[in-house]
């Protein structure tokens, strides 16, 4: 899900930056829903890439090629300079359950580096308060992981139901303060003119749109 709005962000630069501001993937959205609406026939699978083609010229084409049908990284860094944004890392505090976990073979586990003796390696995760990951699919963790970040408070104990072996087990997590690396999108200070323009087009869109960025 997360590659899918990059990749829809990383389009939507291409065809701003092809264009001088003049064309958006959002133009693409509406020609799509004039073309199909009312119950009109859907379209091919290559319908996308003629009309970005047709607002923003045969490079989109080989864009959407390259970005959409084929592996590999996306130049999200390279993409946003474009607009005049760049990627800084920095340091975000935050607050963990106190015991690390992944998502593995369909379940979530306990990992090795646990700095809470309470749980083990390979503790199967059921659940973390209120939020159930038994039988989750990826997404489903990645959603539950986000709302528990923001709920966890020190001194705050939370109680995680853990599959230990054949044994059920009610466990409690003390949450701990943490500093880990993460990712800021800021103003590029050495952005050209023509990367300011397009970065304002692009932000005042987003606002329009009731994104914060």
């Amino acid at each position: 899900y997360n590659t899918g709005w990059v990749l829809g962000l990383c389009l939507d630069i291409e065809m701003r930056y092809q264009t001088g501001g003049k064309a958006t993937l959002d133009d693409v959205s509406h020609e799509l829903f004039k073309r199909n609406r009312n119950n009109q026939p859907g379209f091919q699978e290559d319908e996308i890439r003629r009309i970005m083609v047709a607002y923003a010229g045969g490079h989109m084409g080989e864009v959407y090629d390259k970005w959409v049908m084929k592996p590999g990284e996306l130049p999200v860094e390279a993409q946003l300079m474009k607009i005049g944004l760049i990627m800084k890392q920095v340091d975000v505090k935050s607050v963990t359950p106190g015991f690390a976990s992944t998502y593995r073979a369909g379940n979530m586990v306990v990992t090795a580096d646990s700095a809470d003796k309470t749980f083990l390696q390979n503790d199967r995760i059921l659940s973390i308060g209120d939020v159930k990951f038994d039988g989750m699919k990826p997404a489903q963790v990645r959603m539950g992981l986000e709302k528990l970040s923001t709920s966890y408070k020190v001194g705050t104990p939370v109680t995680v139901v853990v599959k230990r072996g054949e044994e059920t087990m009610t466990l409690t997590a003390n949450p701990v303060a943490a500093t880990v690396k993460g990712w800021r999108v800021m103003n590029d200070p050495l952005a050209t003119p023509e990367a300011k323009k397009l970065r304002e087009g692009w932000r005042g869109y987003t606002k329009l749109k009731g994104w914060n960025y």
